[in-house]
């Protein structure tokens, strides 16, 4: 309900031009009724104004698609990355458990139930249950059987329906928790390109990405299946019971001598009954729909990592005093201990497993410790925000965007001149800038790019960073020593007032380092 007091002026709005419409259609009805009993023979003037109230009605209806399509635009905008923002904020665990494409997947889902629920569930519910109770008190003044009838009929429709949503609903959850790990799969198998195009035959590939198809539209059937299965059953028995209805109509008209405009009334009237009754139903399945849409927004709400509230304007001193590093109930290292000040370039060596990663990840809080002094204050008391705006942790995995080399530079950040002359007279831009403009556009996951090249955009990003700390963790992998060395050049000649830790394979950086945290 919060939805509905956010937007009230749009909802009002919504409202009456759904109930104008509304009455222009139920007008035409009535006045046929109204024609029927006082013995009008339809005229010129009676199909003009019938004419009159349909080209009303559509002009409404275009107004309503306008704004209807205009707020949604907003709307889906706002909560979209409203909902992102708290998928950002979820602990590292969550997301890496379940996976950045499940909870995308989800937020799309939500963002669109919401927006159902609030510009159609909402306002169809109220409009057609008007619509409803004004046709039976309509035709209980001509045919009190028929109105009984369709009195019955409600609750038939309603609750069938309703136990039909209420079914789906089950089989929904199933079917977009199949569908998301099912993409997600495929997704991870899809996205190296190399790879795919260097086999020399696909069937592999194929074959393992038989089983995520096979889930996502096994369970797509079994839902569409079901709902199409019940939904023609409750169809079949509506349309047998407004063949009764005409029948019956027919009978007066040719035994009791009624008027046959109310055939043609009766014609005009049911379709507007049972489209209500439909908009009564959907508006309930949208409700269903925002309520699976709530417990998705809860759990994201609920899940949020750890925040301090103390704020910090630098780091000049880190202190570890790690008795035990752990994942879950894995001891990787124990002991571990030291002192880092502004001007140190700090190595963390080991083995791969030993825990190098896992140590660096409690730096930026994306695990929570208690081991940790920055400043002298316990890491869990500052707030996240303000940490991370003084730290920067660099990893092999740069996130590179399809647009233009100038906007991976950037990657949204605001610039300006001075800044854009800034950065192309960097060292370590001269490689890439002598076969590429900042215009030239950047195809998907950096395809024309080297991995070197994606280092050296990463690297780039960060150095008018005014950030304390720097985490380079495995950023020379897999590149060249040229490039390498490139990197750890442009890395120490802006390290001067700042704390740096990296982790590497090689041993090239060992040499700018002046102390050493050791795993082995």
């Amino acid at each position: 309900m919060n939805l509905v007091k956010q937007h009230k002026s749009f909802l009002i709005l919504l409202l009456s031009l759904i109930l104008l419409n509304s009455t222009a259609i139920m007008i035409t009805p009535i006045l046929l009724n109204q024609w029927i009993n006082q013995d009008i023979n339809i005229g010129i003037r009676q199909v003009g104004s019938i004419a009159i109230l349909l080209v009303f009605s559509y002009i409404i209806q275009i107004i309503l698609i306008y704004l209807r399509e205009k707020f949604a635009l907003n709307f889906n905008i706002h909560q979209a990355i409203s909902l992102t923002k708290k998928f950002f904020g979820l602990t590292y665990d969550d997301i890496n458990t379940k996976g950045p494409t499940y909870y995308l997947e989800r937020i799309a889902i939500s963002v669109n139930s919401l927006y159902i629920y609030l510009a159609d569930g909402f306002v169809q519910m109220v409009v057609n249950v008007i619509i409803v109770c004004a046709i039976i008190v309509l035709v209980l003044t001509f045919n009190q059987l028929l109105a009984v009838i369709l009195l019955g009929l409600l609750p038939i429709n309603y609750f069938g329906y309703r136990s039909l949503n209420k079914e789906l609903q089950k089989r929904s959850k199933v079917m977009q928790e199949e569908t998301s790990s099912g993409w997600k799969d495929i997704l991870n198998l899809c996205k190296e390109t190399d790879y795919i195009k260097q086999l020399a035959t696909k069937d592999a590939l194929l074959e393992t990405m038989k089983e995520p198809f096979t889930r996502i539209y096994s369970s797509m059937a079994k839902v569409n299946s079901f709902a199409q299965g019940i939904s023609a059953t409750l169809r079949s028995f509506n349309e047998l019971m407004k063949n009764l209805m005409i029948l019956l109509l027919a009978y007066g008209v040719i035994v009791n001598g009624e008027s046959p405009l109310s055939i043609v009334l009766f014609s005009i009237i049911l379709p507007l009954y049972f489209n209500a009754i439909n908009g009564i139903t959907n508006a309930n399945l949208a409700s269903r729909n925002l309520k699976e849409s709530s417990r998705f927004i809860e759990y994201l709400d609920e899940n949020q990592e750890n925040n301090g509230a103390k704020l910090i304007s630098s780091i000049d001193k880190i202190e570890f005093n790690i008795k035990n590093l752990s994942i879950g109930n894995q001891t990787l290292k124990s002991n571990i201990q030291g002192v880092f000040e502004k001007g140190d370039i700090v190595s963390v060596n080991g083995d791969s497993g030993t825990g190098k990663s896992t140590l660096m990840k409690l730096l930026p809080k994306f695990r929570v410790t208690d081991a940790i002094l920055i400043n002298g204050i316990d890491i869990r008391d500052i707030s996240n925000e303000s940490l991370r705006k003084q730290l920067v942790y660099m990893s092999q995995e740069v996130p590179i965007v399809t647009g233009t080399l100038r906007d991976n530079l950037f990657l949204g950040r605001a610039y300006n001149d001075k800044e854009i002359n800034q950065l192309i007279k960097l060292p370590i831009l001269q490689s890439i800038l002598s076969n590429k403009s900042l215009d030239t556009v950047i195809e998907e996951n950096g395809a024309n790019l080297s991995g070197g090249e994606k280092q050296k955009i990463a690297l780039s990003r960060v150095i008018f960073n005014e950030a304390d700390v720097f985490v380079l963790d495995e950023i020379t992998s897999n590149i060249d020593k040229e490039t390498a060395g490139e990197i750890y050049k442009t890395i120490m000649s802006i390290n001067e007032d700042k704390i740096t830790f990296i982790i590497s394979h090689d041993k090239m950086h060992l040499s700018y380092c002046n102390k050493v945290i050791d795993l082995q």
